[in-house]
């Protein structure tokens, strides 16, 4: 008995404490990520480039021309040419199609994400990439692999958007963040080939 009323106290004590420090025991909020005002947009792949061009709003970024650019991975963002997009700002990547390959998702790939490392890898074949196995603490776009809802156009599809382009056809990607979206066009030799968006950022 007397280890039950020395127990019991404990309880009491213990309560009267938190009741004086005022600890609640309050079940918070899962945590929100800030909202932001800029993502980052890298572009790279698993061929070698020839970049010929990297604009942001027309004005170039020459450092980031590169006739023999090439990442070591497919997601080693570190490597990627990468600017930075404020809301209303268009980031233009031109280079020249790498050799053709067997599969269309060695095109190019480009790298969406924030500093609060919540982000998206598309692919050239519409493919979303799972953002934990882009490195990614979280996602925006999709949370796991998935169709990239783009649209091709001017008698494009999957296999032109990769391993049959003609080598050295002039392709360029625009991206464009609104500041809730980021709209992705692909154009070939002036035409555009595909074109998609992501869901709110």
């Amino acid at each position: 008995m007397k280890r039950t009323s020395m127990f019991m106290a404990a309880i009491a004590g213990a309560s009267l404490l938190l009741a004086m420090t005022g600890c609640d025991m309050e079940i918070r909020d899962k945590y929100t990520p800030p909202a932001v005002s800029s993502v980052y947009v890298g572009f790279g792949g698993e061929n070698t480039f020839n970049v010929t061009n990297v604009t942001v709003d027309g004005t170039s970024q020459t450092s980031l021309i590169d006739s023999s650019f090439a990442p070591s991975a497919w997601n080693a963002f570190s490597e990627f040419k990468t600017v930075s997009l404020e809301a209303g700002e268009t980031a233009v990547f031109t280079f020249l199609q790498p050799t053709q390959g067997s599969g269309a998702y060695n095109t190019w790939g480009l790298a969406f994400y924030d500093d609060n490392d919540y982000g998206d890898f598309l692919r050239g074949d519409n493919w979303l990439n799972s953002y934990s196995d882009a490195g990614f603490s979280g996602a925006k776009w999709v949370n796991g692999n998935s169709s990239a809802n783009g649209t091709y156009s001017n008698d494009y599809t999957y296999l032109t958007s990769g391993s049959q382009l003609p080598t050295d056809a002039t392709v360029t990607l625009t991206v464009t963040f609104d500041g809730t979206d980021v709209t992705v066009t692909e154009t070939v030799n002036g035409t555009t080939a595909y074109t998609t968006s992501s869901g709110a950022w």
